[in-house]
């Protein structure tokens, strides 16, 4: 059975907006710093690394998201 294979690369980054590059990126540096500090290693990470970086930011009162999105209005209190 033939396959056939896509390199990916550079066309992967053109499918995301700049802006949304520079979240994840900010994103992952975050976590290797955390995983670092915390004596875990980065990569594979584990349920146990992951999990442990979760209960971080939840300490920290970080979640999904820092603040609503520009294009979607938070939600009004009822």
């Amino acid at each position: 059975m033939k396959t056939d294979l896509v390199p990916l690369g550079g066309e992967v980054q053109t499918a995301w907006a700049e802006g949304t590059l520079k979240q994840y990126s900010g994103a992952w540096r975050r976590f290797v710093s955390w995983a670092r500090e915390t004596g875990y290693e980065p990569m594979p990470a584990g349920e146990d690394v992951v999990s442990a970086y979760l209960a971080h930011l939840g300490v920290i009162g970080l979640g999904a998201r820092r603040s609503p999105s520009p294009s979607r209005p938070s939600p009004t209190p009822t």
